[in-house]
C-alpha cells in the first residue's frame, strides 16, 4: 500500500513538472526598429532588445534572407551583455543594387522567442552615405556668424555634389554647469544647409533669446548623425565661446 502511494505521488509530481515546463513563458526578443535604411557605401547599426536585463551574456543568431554577400555584417550574431537589455551589430554596404532588401530574423535560444518585431527589413537606399566635418575646432560667437560643414561621399569622396538641397542636423551641448551656453545659441536655418550641386553647407548662429549673459559661456556643436543614418561625423564637436552681454549705459 505504501509503495503504491509513493508511486502515485511521484507520478503526480512528474505530471506537475511536465505542466510547468509546458506553461513556462518565453521572453520575446525584438529588433529595435521595424525597418532600417542602409545608404550607398554606408553602414547601419541594427539592434535587438529584451524586456528584462539578462543574467549572463545572451547570444542570438541571425537568419538572413536576401543578398547577404553584398554586405558585411560584423558580428553575424547579436550578443546582449550580462545586466543589459539590448545589443547590436553593424551592417556595411559592399555592392548592393537599387531595390535590394535584407530580411533579418532572430533564432533565439531556449527561454526566448521572436517577439512581434522578431523580423526586420534592411532597405537599401542608392543615395550616397556622407561623411561630414566642420572646419576648425573653436570659435568666438558673434550674432549671425557663419559656420561651414564639408561633405565627403562614401563612394565619390571629395567629388560629391548634393543631388538636392540638404539640411544637415546639429545638436548643442555643454558642461551642465554655470558656464554651459548650449541653450543660448541656435542655427537660424535649423542646421547646415548644403545647396544642390555643392559639397559645402553653411549655417548662421544667432542668440536663442535676448536675456543678458552675465558671464562668459561655452557651447559645443556637433553633427546629429544619430538622427540620420546617411550622415557620419565621427563624433566631431566644435567649441563656441559666448561672451557676456555688454550692458549699455542708461
Amino acid at each position: 500500500m505504501k509503495a503504491r502511494f509513493k508511486l502515485s505521488v511521484l507520478a503526480v509530481l512528474a505530471l506537475l513538472a511536465g505542466c510547468k515546463g509546458e506553461d513556462a513563458v518565453e521572453e520575446p526578443v525584438d529588433f529595435t526598429q521595424a525597418t532600417y535604411t542602409l545608404y550607398n557605401g554606408g553602414q547601419v547599426s541594427v539592434g535587438l532588445a529584451v524586456v528584462n536585463p539578462v543574467s549572463q551574456n545572451l547570444t542570438i543568431p541571425l537568419e538572413i534572407e536576401g543578398p547577404a554577400s553584398d554586405v558585411t555584417i560584423i558580428p553575424q550574431e547579436i550578443t546582449i551583455p550580462a545586466g543589459e537589455i539590448s545589443g547590436g551589430t553593424v551592417i556595411t554596404d559592399k555592392s548592393l543594387t537599387e531595390g535590394a532588401r535584407l530580411i533579418l530574423s532572430v533564432n533565439p535560444p531556449q527561454g526566448y522567442m521572436g517577439g512581434k518585431r522578431g523580423t526586420t527589413t534592411v532597405i537599401y537606399d542608392p543615395r550616397e552615405a556622407l561623411d561630414c566635418s566642420i572646419p576648425g575646432t573653436e570659435y568666438s560667437f558673434t550674432e549671425g556668424m557663419e559656420l561651414a560643414v564639408v561633405l565627403t561621399g562614401a563612394r565619390s569622396n571629395a567629388d560629391f555634389k548634393a543631388e538636392a538641397d540638404l539640411l544637415i542636423p546639429v545638436y548643442y551641448t555643454g558642461d551642465g554647469g554655470q558656464t554651459d551656453g548650449s541653450n543660448e545659441i541656435i542655427f537660424k536655418e535649423g542646421g547646415f544647409v548644403v545647396k544642390k550641386g555643392s559639397n559645402i553647407g553653411y549655417g548662421h548662429l544667432i542668440r536663442s533669446h535676448t536675456t543678458d549673459i552675465e558671464r562668459p559661456l561655452t557651447a559645443r556643436i556637433g553633427i546629429a548623425d544619430f538622427a540620420d543614418t546617411r550622415i557620419r561625423s565621427a563624433g566631431q564637436q566644435v567649441t563656441v565661446n559666448i561672451p557676456k552681454t555688454e550692458k549699455k549705459d542708461k
